[in-house]
């Protein structure tokens, strides 16, 4: 027999279980692309610095797959940020 009664020895109530089982909020300081993108966020992490870069943000705005609904409009102002000040910051090289 327990001497003492600590709260997880109760049944969970109803309130307590979906609690539990809720979705967790979302972070209201991630930016778009940190919480609808990760893959892309982490991707442009790596690459940033790295002349590839601005052929990763070329292939984000262009379509070559066809059937793509694009990015929305909070995730698209991002991407065309990063992919200017990437290009102010390491301009390509001229081929000639």
């Amino acid at each position: 027999m327990a001497r003492y009664k600590f709260p997880a020895n109760k049944p969970a109530t109803t309130a307590s279980r979906v609690a539990r089982n809720a979705p967790p909020k979302p972070d209201p300081y991630k930016s778009a692309l940190e919480r609808d993108y990760p893959r892309i966020m982490e991707t442009i992490q790596v690459m940033w610095g790295f002349e590839e870069m601005n052929g990763f943000f070329r292939k984000l705005s262009i379509d070559d797959r066809g059937g793509r609904q694009g990015f929305p409009p909070d995730a698209w102002e991002e991407i065309q940020a990063l992919m200017s000040l990437h290009l102010i910051i390491y301009p390509e090289k001229s081929m000639f």
